[in-house]
């Protein structure tokens, strides 16, 4: 599943999902698919309830419910060059990253860089696999998604094992 390092608002510096607010009147379900499209440039299919978590920020004297939605990646839309879509950094005053992780990474707070060459291109260095995965620390992780992990355990979520059902 795909998480952020969140920039710019209280939470700053973690890890945490892509989302934000509902809108007046707005779905969850369609919250989700505007949301994942304003902050990451794609569109997901099927978007459903995973799970909610009840979030206390102390320090910024904050209080949420988080409503946390699976959905898919739609694996056949384009983007606006006609080509397949792929994850953007669309508000980079929001969130300084994206990256692709396991339930079991976000557990041990480590995660392989998948992105790395990807990364490294953009960064304008050349990327040779030398046999050993670059990793990234998943700490801090933000407080809804510590809670949703702490709920879940060493269990898959079942909306990770089975993201059709």
């Amino acid at each position: 599943f795909l998480v952020g390092q969140r920039k710019g608002s209280h939470g700053s510096g973690t890890i945490g999902l892509p989302g934000g607010h509902l809108e007046f009147g707005e779905s969850w379900e369609r919250c989700a698919e505007r949301e994942i499209l304003e902050e990451c440039g794609v569109h997901i299919l099927r978007p459903q309830h995973a799970a909610t978590t009840n979030d206390i920020f102390n320090d910024d004297n904050k209080h949420y419910v988080t409503v946390f939605m699976a959905a898919e990646l739609d694996v056949h839309a384009l983007d606006e060059a006609g080509e397949p879509q792929s994850v953007r950094l669309m508000e980079p005053h929001k969130c300084a990253r994206w990256l692709w992780i396991t339930w079991d990474e976000l557990r041990q707070r480590r995660a392989v860089l998948r992105d790395a060459c990807v990364e490294a291109t953009q960064a304008g260095a050349s990327f040779s696999a030398d046999g050993l995965a670059a990793t990234v620390d998943l700490n801090p992780v933000f407080t809804p998604l510590q809670n949703l992990a702490e709920i879940y355990g060493d269990r898959l979520p079942p909306w990770l094992a089975n993201p059709a059902d």
